[in-house]
């Protein structure tokens, strides 16, 4: 990290059009609020992918078998 932001009290951070200058403990407290928020999207989406793959399978009339592959879960992350 470069030491001159190390010692910023206070950082620019674009929101929407603008540019603001505010506190840098709030601005890394938005961005992990964000970071958490866009993971838990992603996690929803692709269970919901899981089973739409699986449904989609079924209405082209297979067994399921090709689709069990999308339902295994990872040992670690």
């Amino acid at each position: 990290m470069d030491m001159e932001l190390v010692s910023k009290k206070k950082v620019w951070v674009n929101l929407g059009d603008m540019f603001i200058k505010m506190p840098k403990e709030n601005v890394e407290t938005m961005i992990k609020k964000d970071q958490s928020t866009l993971d838990e999207e992603i996690s929803d989406i692709r269970e919901t992918m899981k089973q739409k793959v699986v449904e989609l399978e079924q209405l082209e009339g297979g067994d399921g078998s090709k689709s069990r592959a999308f339902q295994l879960k990872a040992m670690t992350k």
